[in-house]
């Protein structure tokens, strides 16, 4: 059994799939939905691209589009979403698009954030240098940096606009951000102090 929704960004989105399907698509859908059917949700600025697995048969390839960006606390509406997949219904919202609706609903209930991706804004990302050494600098993004750092490798973290930073799966950037911001506000107090 599926955790009910509790965010309101969540149940936004999960309410665009009840604007945009017919009460039978809708239905298809939610099984679908429960079945595990949807897969491989990846939200980039603009548009949601998800997986979704009929039982037996095909994968389906659907992707919603949110017209224009948003402003940063705008949710988008049905008249906002252009869905696309790769089934043969010819309506405005098949099936597999409602389904995955619901799956970015899910993904919006784990990660709030993700709804402003979603409606178009870019999230900041780490990039070189971090350090003097490059070889330093990728081992960082591979995940495999275990030294203890010193405060000057920390205070040069750069950051600048792109699509994401995925760590296992999960879009780590913003978490990087606001910890490199609270890095860089420890070390401005810091230096005030000594």
């Amino acid at each position: 059994m599926r955790r009910p929704l509790r965010s309101d960004e969540a149940r936004s989105v999960a309410n665009l799939a009840i604007d945009l399907g017919d009460p039978g698509r809708m239905s298809r859908a939610r099984r679908l939905h429960r079945s595990n059917a949807v897969s491989e949700v990846e939200i980039t600025p603009g548009v949601a691209h998800v997986s979704v697995t009929e039982p037996g048969s095909d994968v389906y390839e659907v992707s919603i589009e949110v017209a224009a960006p948003l402003g940063p606390t705008a949710v988008p509406t049905a008249n906002d979403l252009d869905p696309a997949c790769s089934c043969d219904d010819d309506g405005d919202a098949c099936t597999h698009a409602l389904a995955a609706l619901l799956g970015i609903a899910e993904e919006i209930e784990a990660n709030g954030r993700l709804l402003e991706v979603w409606a178009g804004e870019t999230l900041p990302t780490l990039s070189a240098p971090y350090a003097a050494s490059t070889a330093d600098s990728q081992s960082f993004f591979e995940g495999a940096w275990t030294t203890r750092s010193s405060a000057s490798q920390l205070s040069n973290l750069r950051i600048e606009q792109a699509s994401s930073l995925v760590v296992e799966d999960i879009d780590a950037a913003p978490v990087i951000a606001d910890a490199v911001a609270a890095i860089r506000t420890g070390l401005s107090r810091y230096r005030a102090h000594a």
